[in-house]
């Protein structure tokens, strides 16, 4: 088991992802961790977060789980109860990003397009709700 360990290790680096995968978070990697060009969309996302100089809250229907787990010291809120989001979007004292799988409708200024790795893959849009643009 330690020699497959050390290859899954060698072919994460070898990406440019963290070798050390927290138990439970399905490949989002754990806080310290460098996203790579193969790296999942919520993968960047999260690290975008951690970047943050403030830290954003957190919207989404994808992966809300996941960036829990992912993200301990963030507030993550699943846009399936769009009254709590909204509500936490109003009441955040720092920034807001929107996750979605829909591209936004009309002018999104500060949106990112995160591109999914391969086909089947959803892309993910980081949409700006409040505050900055991550960088």
């Amino acid at each position: 088991a330690g020699m497959a360990a050390t290859g899954v290790a060698a072919a994460l680096s070898a990406c440019g992802l963290a070798a050390g995968l927290a138990p439970g978070m399905a490949g989002l990697a754990a806080a310290g961790a460098a996203p790579g060009a193969f790296a999942p969309p919520l993968q960047r996302i999260a690290a975008l977060a951690r970047q943050s100089d403030s830290p954003p809250v957190l919207i989404t229907n994808h992966g809300v789980g996941l960036l829990r787990d992912a993200l301990p010291e963030f507030r993550v809120h699943d846009a399936h109860y769009p009254g709590a989001a909204a509500l936490a979007a109003l009441i955040a004292p720092g920034p807001v990003w929107r996750i979605s799988s829909t591209a936004p409708k009309g002018e999104a200024p500060g949106a990112l397009l995160l591109r999914g790795r391969f086909t089947g893959e959803r892309d993910m849009h980081l949409i700006l709700v409040k505050g900055r643009a991550p960088e």
